[in-house]
This record gives C-alpha cells, sequence and structure tokens, in this order.
C-alpha cells in the first residue's frame, strides 16, 4: 500500500513538550511519521524562542513535512487598550450576564486569520494532500472547508461537556448562560457532523457522542505515550510531597487545584504539617500570586524539561473536576512509578481501578483521608505502583495504538490499499 498524504493542523506547536495536549501529539506524530506522509501546519507568534523550537523539530522529524504560518503579534498598547475595553464591557455588562459566562470554553472563536485558510489550501493542492486532519477544539471551526478532501477531526475534550460540568455547581444560572450553552453545544456539533469522522481519545466520550445522535462515524483512539522499558524496582520512598502536574492555561487544571487548595490542603497540613505542594507546569503570575498568600507550603516550578527528578519520592494529585479527555498527567505518574489519588473525571476514560491500582475520590473529605492513608502507608503506595504500571501496559498498549489509527486512515482512504 502506498503512503497517504496527511496534513496535520494544529493550534498548538508540539515542542517543547510541555503539556498534556503536546503530549499526546508528539508521541502519536512521532509514531505515524514512520507509516504515513505527514505534513504539518500551525500558526504562532515569531519569537527567538519559537523559531528555534521548530528548527529543533525539524531536526527531530527529518521526514516531516513543516508549514509554519507565523502570526503578528499585535504591539503592546493596542492589546492592553483592547484588554482594558473587554474588563470594561464585562463590567458594564454585569447586571443582565452572569460573570460565569466569560469562562465558558467556545470551540467557535476565530483564533487565526483568514489568510491561513488560504495557506492550507496552498498546502493541500501543491503536496497532493488526501486527509486533513484538525486538531483541538480552537481549529474545530475549519472542518467546514476544504470539502475537496477528506477531513477528520481529534477531539481531545469535548467542550460542551467541559461547560456542562463547570456550570453544574453554579447557583445562579440566567438565561443568557442557558443560552450561549444551547448555542455552543449546538455549533460544536454540527463542525464534527460535517466531518469525514471523528477521533475521540476515550470510550466514554464516544458513548457521550452517539448518546447526542451523532452520525458521523466514530472511532476510539486513545493518545501514544511510550511505555518505560525498565522495571518500577524498589526504591520508591514517599518525601512529603505531592505533585500536579499541568499548566493553568487549561482552565480545568486551576479549577480543579482550587478545588483542592480550598477544600482538601488544610485537612492534609494539619495531620502531616511537613507536606509541600508543588506545582509543575506554566501558571499565570495572578494565579501564583493569590495561590502562595492564600496557602501555605505550596510552590510553583513551571516548565520543567524533565518531570522524573521532580517525581522522585512524590504522590500525584489530579483532583479535576471538569472536562473530558484523557490525562496524560496520569499516564505520566504511572510511567515514573509515582501512585497518584484522582477523581472520578481525572480518571474518566482510563481503567484503574480504585484501591487497586489507585484511589478514586469526589468529596472532599474523601479525597483528604484517602491522601493521607496513601501518605502514610509505604505498602499501599508500592501495590499502586506496580498495580498501575501493570494496567496500563495492559489497557494502553502502544503497538496496538498505533495500528487502530492507521486503521482509521485506512477506512478513509481505501483506493490506497
Amino acid at each position: 500500500m502506498s503512503k497517504e498524504n496527511i496534513l496535520i493542523v494544529t493550534p498548538y506547536f508540539p515542542y517543547p513538550v510541555d503539556s498534556g495536549g503536546a503530549q499526546a501529539q508528539f508521541h502519536m506524530i512521532d509514531y505515524l511519521r514512520k507509516e504515513v506522509n505527514i505534513s504539518l501546519t500551525f500558526t504562532y507568534y515569531s519569537s527567538p524562542g519559537t523559531e528555534e523550537n521548530i528548527e529543533k523539530l525539524r531536526a527531530l522529524w527529518p521526514d516531516v513535512h513543516f508549514f509554519p504560518f507565523a502570526i503578528k503579534r499585535q504591539n503592546f498598547w493596542y492589546r492592553k487598550c483592547r484588554q482594558i475595553l473587554t474588563n470594561l464591557n464585562r463590567w458594564h455588562e454585569n447586571e443582565s450576564r452572569n460573570l460565569v459566562n466569560h469562562l465558558l470554553t467556545t470551540s467557535f472563536d476565530e483564533n487565526f486569520p483568514y489568510s491561513f485558510i488560504d495557506y492550507i489550501g496552498t498546502i493541500i493542492k501543491q503536496n497532493k494532500i488526501e486527509l486533513v486532519q484538525f486538531e483541538f477544539s480552537k481549529f474545530q471551526n475549519m472542518v467546514f472547508g476544504f470539502p475537496e478532501v477528506k477531513r477528520i477531526f481529534i477531539q481531545h475534550e469535548i467542550q460542551f461537556i467541559r461547560n456542562e460540568r463547570f456550570m453544574k455547581d453554579k447557583d445562579l444560572i440566567n438565561t443568557c448562560d442557558t443560552y450561549q450553552m444551547r448555542m455552543l453545544k449546538a455549533t460544536e456539533i454540527a463542525a464534527m457532523e460535517s466531518c469525514d469522522a471523528v477521533v475521540v481519545l476515550t470510550e466514554v466520550d464516544k458513548e457521550i457522542l452517539e448518546k447526542e445522535g451523532l452520525k458521523v462515524p466514530l472511532y476510539v483512539s486513545p493518545a501514544v505515550i511510550p511505555l518505560p522499558e525498565r522495571n518500577l524496582g524498589n526504591h520508591y520512598t514517599f518525601h512529603d510531597k505531592l505533585i500536579f502536574l499541568g499548566s493553568s492555561n487549561h482552565h480545568p487544571n486551576y479549577e480543579g487545584m482550587m478545588w483542592f487548595l480550598e477544600n482538601v490542603w488544610d485537612k492534609i497540613l494539619a495531620a502531616r504539617p511537613k507536606t509541600q505542594l508543588e506545582i509543575i507546569g506554566q501558571w499565570r503570575h495572578r494565579y501564583m500570586d493569590e495561590i502562595q498568600k492564600d496557602y501555605q507550603q505550596v510552590s510553583f516550578t513551571g516548565f520543567v524539561p524533565s518531570i522524573e527528578p521532580h517525581l522522585e519520592g512524590a504522590i500525584m494529585i489530579v483532583p479535576i473536576q471538569t472536562g473530558s479527555g484523557m490525562r496524560m498527567k496520569i499516564l505520566d505518574a504511572v510511567n515514573n512509578g509515582v501512585p497518584f489519588i484522582t477523581t472520578s473525571v481525572g480518571v474518566e476514560g482510563l481503567d484503574f481501578r480504585n484501591g487497586e491500582d489507585c484511589y478514586i475520590a469526589d468529596k472532599p473529605e474523601d479525597f483528604a483521608n484517602l491522601a493521607l492513608e496513601l501518605m502514610d502507608n509505604s505498602e499501599r503506595q508500592e501495590v499502586f505502583r506496580q498495580h498501575a504500571l501493570a494496567r496500563i501496559k495492559e489497557i494502553l498498549p502502544t503497538g496496538e495504538l498505533l495500528r487502530k489509527r492507521l486503521d482509521i486512515y485506512k477506512k478513509l482512504l481505501p483506493q490506497n490499499e
């Protein structure tokens, strides 16, 4: 069979691998580039650091065709004035509009210049692209274009599910909230229906979309992450450190962290006052300042080239309350031999078992008690480390996951067989 010509369109350049989304993209492309002809196009703001990273990835992937599209960043004073006007407008609307509205995520903000659409069209024609793969909700409305080729959308996170989970505990939901949620859901579903196929990362997300009556072919293709070749060994010792991995740019990370700090953290410190909480990933300065002012023994590490040294002797917390898809941070914990405690949403789509591979708790008191039990129990820590790694090898075998994605391409492009 001749190799398919696939164009991947993404708003997030997958290098450095500094987020769950970048990790999901990087490892999948790293496997696929050996089996199919991949072209990669993405938008970016021109800067020395970004352009250096593009060149580094070119060197790592000499068989991938890169088509970067630079967006000119507006000058500082223009952006500052626009932000002030936006905040004033929100303040003016407070009497008739609920403050939570602006936190609802939308997949239909046009976060790209129209010239980027023309650019994609040119890539398709000049490189004989047969299939265009759109990644992430930020570019989802692009699927309405390019009818001359097959179009596939990779649904990393269902936005209307994230919105519904975000709003379910809000005391005040007015007509504007209801309108916005329903409108965003309808447009998201319409975009998926316009594709030739939609790929979700978990069986749970597939079931959700099937219940919504989606008629477009739905496939499950989990994110690929390399499994450790080494055995974990028995060298783990807990060092009074909890770890949270994730950037505040993904709002469910901020929501989950605040839920933990407001409801759980004081209970843990009261029982184990030497405990430290380390948050790894890029966080906004105002969030860091607020948290460190209000909560003790919390540190922010920022982006790190390797998380392995930071995970040594730690327990991972994944107190996620909203969102969908796969939590790559859990896979990082398992691969590095770190026991973890999570919520039902955090572990959704990953078939880890409560009390056998990890702890799963949704109520603050339960989360605190189970975290403390795990921190105090070295035998339980070792059981979770070993069982979780064995489980991930069972439910997410790398070779099988790659074949799943390739089989989807074959179904969409049968003429290449």
